[in-house]
């Protein structure tokens, strides 16, 4: 079976991107395929330190929070899909601490390609460069 790895970034609980992954989620089990999903609002998940340690005490990221639990669901995961709402002509803060955090995968060396991504996106703007 597939695995996809879902993470959200909205700080509301019931937000339009969480209804964005809520749809995405509902129609990829329909099609059989696992998904797993995140709430990184409701997480522990600090910003990246830089400090190039990754995988150097058995986890992708020395710091001890919910980064490394998301880090290694990405490892197993087939696809990668990421919801959050565009505040400022960027992803919310929960997302970007999380993407930041995905420096470890270029310092362990893991090789993501050929894996699938997406993003979800809303926002309040009727400007379609809101999302360029």
């Amino acid at each position: 079976m597939k695995k996809i790895v879902v993470l959200t970034g909205s700080p509301r609980e019931d937000g339009n991107s969480s209804r964005l992954a809520d749809s995405f989620t509902a129609a990829a089990r329909e099609r059989g395929l696992e998904v797993v999903r995140y709430d990184l609002a409701a997480l522990n998940v600090a910003g990246c330190r830089a400090c190039g340690k990754c995988y150097s005490a058995g986890t992708p990221c020395i710091q001890e929070d919910d980064f490394n639990a998301i880090a290694r669901a990405i490892e197993g995961a087939d696809g990668l899909v990421l919801a959050s709402p565009v505040y400022w002509y960027s992803f919310s803060a929960q997302m970007k601490a999380a993407i930041d955090r995905f420096f470890c995968f270029f310092v362990g060396g893991r090789d993501f390609s050929g894996r699938k991504c997406a993003l979800l996106g809303c926002c309040q703007s009727v400007n379609k460069d809101t999302f360029t």
